[in-house]
């Protein structure tokens, strides 16, 4: 069944280059930068305009930039990502960030998850059953949302996560949502 999430209940705490609020965090139970955790969702500001990326060893990271730019290089790459671009690159790189931007973060265990995530710009989106966890997140401002189990109302800020749930959205023209899908291996 799937639940909403106000922005009045989630975490924000500082990180090298701005801001990081956590969306979700599983095992549930446990406390980011303290314990050991399979997947984590959050929002983060860079507002430094060059930082480093916290490392992650044995973990992948999923990055979305949801506004702004920011070129991203380890050493062996570099890659510019402007806003809408993703980029998937292992936690155990150290990873030098130039620019500004909000992004949207899913760190997981790659031996146990993969991760897609999709900005979405169409008036329509859909989860389907073969999801094992879903997130979606407005950016601007409130959706519907429609689901097995029942109707949601999403204001900006709030997101909604389901498990193996499908879902239905509908967004205004022009407005966009986030979509995080999470298979378990």
């Amino acid at each position: 069944m799937g639940k909403i999430y106000s922005q009045a209940n989630q975490t924000t705490s500082d990180w090298s280059g701005g801001r990081t609020t956590q969306l979700y965090i599983y095992p549930e139970d446990a406390v980011f930068g303290h314990d050991r955790f399979d997947l984590r969702v959050s929002i983060a500001s860079v507002d430094k305009e060059q930082t480093v990326y916290t490392p992650f060893p044995t973990y992948m990271r999923s990055l979305h930039v949801i506004s702004g730019s920011i070129i991203l290089s380890s050493a062996n790459w570099e890659k510019a990502l402007p806003s809408g671009e993703n980029l998937l690159f292992s936690g155990d790189e150290k990873v030098n960030c130039l620019g500004t931007s909000q992004n949207l973060n899913v760190i997981f265990d790659p031996l146990r998850y993969k991760t897609e995530i999709e900005l979405s710009d169409d008036c329509e989106l859909l989860i389907d059953k073969r999801v094992d966890l879903a997130l979606i997140i407005p950016l601007e401002n409130n959706m519907g949302l429609s689901t097995e189990t029942g109707q949601y109302h999403l204001s900006a800020g709030d997101y909604w996560i389901g498990r193996n749930e499908p879902a239905r959205g509908t967004l205004a023209n022009g407005e966009k949502a986030v979509v995080i899908r999470i298979k378990k291996l």
